[in-house]
């Protein structure tokens, strides 16, 4: 089924334009209060434009949080900001990158799957947790919101199949009521994730983590994605220059 979504992948046209365009609704489980163990879920919206140079980001995620705060389940759009996330907290600009890499990398990455396994391990440190979940780490990434051109999105579902942890879960409907194909994947003391694809596109649908006993999900699903010309304008944050977007103020 991968290797099927790998073929398809490639058929799929070259995108162009300055911006590659990712939106995700999300769904998380927020502390209701420092300490009480009581998790709320919540869904939210994120959207992302990329360019080789810089990143503007809709990011309810901040909002979410400061709703449940206040025992709300609706998010107040005032709570919400497009933000220019690459620049660090100095001011100084940073670039871009999808997994670890830049735009100009990520186009220079081999589309052979052996050379391309061997590439973005040797680009990926250790985590702890085994070689194979970081390979799968950055495959996932790659694939799920990044401008990775045809040849290299089959690579990356071949090298994805390769991985021994990848099992075949079958028939799956994502949050937005679309059928796909699951997999699953099971590292031990992880997350399980399960992910939701479209063989007939090789489109990656819908990303899931939960905990080993299958609690608390989280949720990203894809909404929408592709090339854009322009990028709306960041605003400045909502508590003043230097703030932090997920502390409520």
């Amino acid at each position: 089924m991968l290797l099927q979504a790998a073929d398809a992948a490639a058929l799929q046209p070259q995108a162009t334009g300055e911006y590659w365009y990712v939106h995700w609704q999300i769904t998380d489980h927020f502390e209701r209060k420092p300490g009480s163990g009581e998790f709320v879920p919540i869904t939210y919206q994120r959207e992302d434009w990329s360019s080789r140079e810089r990143g503007v980001m809709r990011d309810e995620q901040g909002a979410a949080f400061k709703a449940v705060e206040d025992g709300r389940t609706t998010i107040d759009p005032a709570d919400v900001r497009f933000e220019n996330y690459t620049i660090d907290d100095t001011g100084t600009p940073a670039a871009r990158t999808f997994s670890g890499f830049t735009w100009d990398e990520l186009d220079a990455l081999p589309t052979d799957p052996v050379q391309l396994r061997a590439a973005l391990l040797a680009a990926t440190p250790s985590s702890g947790h085994g070689r194979n979940y970081d390979l799968f780490d950055s495959v996932q990434w790659l694939l799920f919101g990044s401008p990775a051109r045809p040849e290299l999105r089959r690579a990356l579902w071949t090298v994805l199949a390769g991985i021994d942890e990848v099992t075949l879960l079958g028939g799956r409907t994502d949050a937005l009521g679309r059928q796909g194909t699951a997999v699953e994947v099971k590292f031990p003391d992880w997350y399980v994730t399960t992910m939701t694809l479209d063989p007939t596109t090789g489109m990656l649908l819908e990303w899931r983590a939960t905990e080993q006993d299958g609690s608390r999900p989280l949720t990203y699903t894809l909404v929408e994605q592709g090339p854009r010309d322009s990028a709306p304008a960041a605003q400045p944050p909502l508590c003043g220059p230097g703030s932090v977007p997920l502390v409520s103020c």
